[in-house]
């Protein structure tokens, strides 16, 4: 044994130089530097400089295992390099492993990396994969963490394809992803993705990009979402969603906020906040699916030549800003003062609207009797517009003449107040809101208006009741008091629409509800009945039925399932979303579709991940797909908290309900 330094030295048997601190062994060494060990025989290793060389070495990096024909030990400036010849390496740590991958040189920074050069990839004896280059980080998981993926399948419109994606985590905090597709009948696709999430800091920035062979039709999709607080009062906000059309997301899911997304949503604002106050600039714009040359709504099944994006609403600016609740010397009411601007364009009008306003808040809180609370409110706010429509302004007849007034201020007062009383059939509130519109330029009521001037006159009830821990209903419906010149209301049409609300869970892992919209004399406007049993993450069942007057002649229905056993080594899940079709009557049944369907099985085995997918949904979205993951040891750490970001963004990740590359 020959110690020098932080090294050790121990072999079989042992020469040293002195003079050139070179020593030579035959038979068994081991060196070891204090912070690993490389065993092997035959070796030559000079004390001096910390270089030299082994036969048939064994040593372990991180989570591999490294047998090779020859190593070579070197100094450069960043630390340590091991140079491996014909090296056998693997992360599982069975024996004889599950997988090995053969390099002809692999290149080691002990602590930091290794390089794979000339590789080969073997499932037990078996080889399955070539690759010239395997790049493998040794820091710990989440810090430098580098993965690709793969998922071969077929869909209706793209024919076969592969979707490769590389993963690198540069910090805990940090990673991206680089997406290279290729689709049988339309070329490459490619794109990147990059993600931060550090507290309540942050940013994702995602673009993909097509070329189609067949039309040369250029196709892309970019997504972005920004939140960053500087300092402890100033905070950044923005959404960026750009795409060549909008069937992007029906055709191609790499680049989606959802599966089907119809129109675009951009904004951004800067926010100062203090103690007293906060101060917020913004910008908003939403476009959506148009068919050229018109101003009517695309339907979503035409190809995408014969659609285009046009602008619905846009404000640039708006400027708010709003004190914290004041109080006065010892009056007991809570004032907040605002003030905005904006300048908004609506399609349909024919100019821009711009205002400015004010406005004061007051409220409190009124203990009348032992479980007996009432809160009033008044507001008042005075609103300058560049140019106000009455007629657009109010409740009017379709088809009325409006009057107009340029440069006008109109004002606004509000009085409410609700009465909550806490009994044993529980919390009932109990509220009226009265709002009033001034005629423009005057401190006068609008009462020639078509609405009189009241834009809210409406009482309101709601009963929240739990009867038990397992049961909770709520009941909410109002009465509105307005009146006007071109129509006369029954009490019928003034009864607002009763809602109903049931929850039942008889135990943590089911979970019954029902909600029901009902308006007298017209009967029910939307009902929603579901059922949820189990753990979402592992085997539960779901069910759910709907209904919406805006579609009178179809049901809505959807049953999601999921199984995985006990030993949690495989999974399916299912979704069938149906629509029923009886006009008329619910008795009579013309059509029944499911316009839905998903399959996935997957499968997990020690170092290995399976995934199988089936998914046909309107659109003429037809796919299948199939991929094998190696889990590596760094993966296996860090994907759950990549995953959890990631949802927030793209809801379809949420909770490993899909795992794509």
């Amino acid at each position: 044994m020959i110690h020098e330094s932080t090294y050790t030295v121990r072999a079989d048997e042992v020469w040293l130089d002195d003079r050139t601190r070179v020593a030579r062994s035959r038979g068994f060494i081991m060196v070891d530097d204090g912070g690993s060990a490389l065993y092997g025989y035959d070796g030559r290793f000079n004390l001096a400089d910390h270089t030299g060389s082994l036969e048939r070495p064994v040593a372990g990096h991180g989570d591999w295992r490294v047998h090779a024909g020859e190593a070579e030990l070197s100094r450069v400036k960043t630390g340590r390099r091991i140079d491996y010849w014909m090296a056998d390496f693997t992360s599982c740590d069975y024996q004889p492993p599950h997988y090995h991958f053969h390099s002809h040189h692999l290149l080691v920074y002990p602590g930091r990396s290794f390089w794979g050069f000339n590789n080969v990839f073997y499932i037990g004896k078996y080889p399955l994969l070539y690759s010239p280059l395997l790049y493998k980080s040794l820091e710990p998981a989440g810090k430098n963490a580098l993965n690709l993926k793969m998922q071969p399948g077929y869909d209706k419109r793209n024919g076969a394809f592969v979707k490769a994606t590389q993963t690198h985590a540069w910090t805990p905090t940090t990673y991206s992803k680089l997406f290279l597709d290729w689709y049988s009948q339309q070329g490459l696709g490619e794109g990147t993705e990059l993600e931060h999430h550090d507290g309540g800091n942050r940013a994702m920035l995602m673009g993909y990009h097509v070329r189609e062979n067949v039309t040369h039709d250029e196709r892309w999709s970019g997504l972005g979402d920004l939140s960053q607080t500087f300092g402890s009062s100033v905070t950044v906000q923005g959404r960026l969603q750009e795409q060549s059309d909008p069937n992007f997301n029906n055709d191609y899911n790499r680049s989606n906020t959802f599966m089907v997304t119809p129109e675009l949503v951009n904004n951004g604002a800067v926010v100062y906040h203090t103690a007293k106050y906060t101060a917020r600039v913004a910008y908003n714009s939403i476009q959506d699916a148009y068919l050229p040359g018109t101003s009517t709504l695309a339907p979503g099944v035409l190809p995408f030549g014969q659609t285009k994006y046009l602008q619905t609403t846009e404000d640039a600016p708006s400027v708010q800003f709003q004190t914290a609740p004041l109080q006065f010397h010892k009056v007991p009411w809570l004032n907040t003062f605002n003030a905005n601007t904006d300048s908004n364009y609506t399609i349909g009008r024919d100019y821009i609207q711009q205002t400015v306003a004010g406005g004061w808040q007051a409220t409190r809180s009124i203990a009348l009797a032992p479980g007996v609370t009432m809160t009033p409110l008044a507001t008042y706010t005075e609103t300058v517009y560049n140019r106000f429509d009455e007629l657009s302004n109010s409740t009017g007849p379709v088809g009325g003449v409006a009057q107009t007034y340029l440069d006008a201020a109109v004002g606004r007062y509000t009085a409410q107040d609700t009465v909550r009383f806490d009994t044993l059939a529980g919390a009932l509130d109990v509220g009226y809101a009265y709002t009033r519109r001034l005629a423009p330029g005057t401190f006068s009521n609008d009462a020639g208006a078509s609405d009189h001037g009241i834009e809210q006159s409406l009482a309101t009830v709601e009963d929240a009741f739990r009867p038990t821990r397992k049961i909770f209903v709520r009941a909410t419906t109002g009465y509105d008091f307005r009146t006007f010149t071109y129509q006369t209301l029954q009490a019928k049409d003034r009864i607002q629409p009763i809602t109903g609300e049931v929850y039942y869970t008889p135990r943590s892992s089911l979970t019954l509800s029902l909600r029901d919209n009902y308006q007298v004399d017209m009967g029910n406007q939307s009902m929603l009945a579901d059922a949820t049993w189990g753990d979402p993450l592992g085997t539960f069942a779901e069910a759910s039925a709907g209904y919406n007057l805006g579609e009178a002649d179809q049901y809505i229905s959807s049953v999601l399932v999921g199984y995985e056993p006990s030993t949690f080594t495989w999974r399916v899940t299912a979704a069938l979303r149906s629509v029923v079709a009886t006009p008329g009557a619910p008795q009579q049944l013309s059509r029944f579709q499911l316009f839905d369907k998903e399959l996935t099985f997957t499968k997990r085995w020690h170092d290995f991940y399976g995934q199988a997918l089936v998914m046909l949904r309107p659109g003429g979205v037809k796919e299948y797909s199939a991929r094998v993951q190696l889990r590596l040891p760094s993966e296996k750490e860090t994907a759950v908290e990549h995953r959890d970001w990631e949802s927030e963004w793209f809801p379809e990740r949420k909770n490993g309900t899909s795992d794509r590359p």
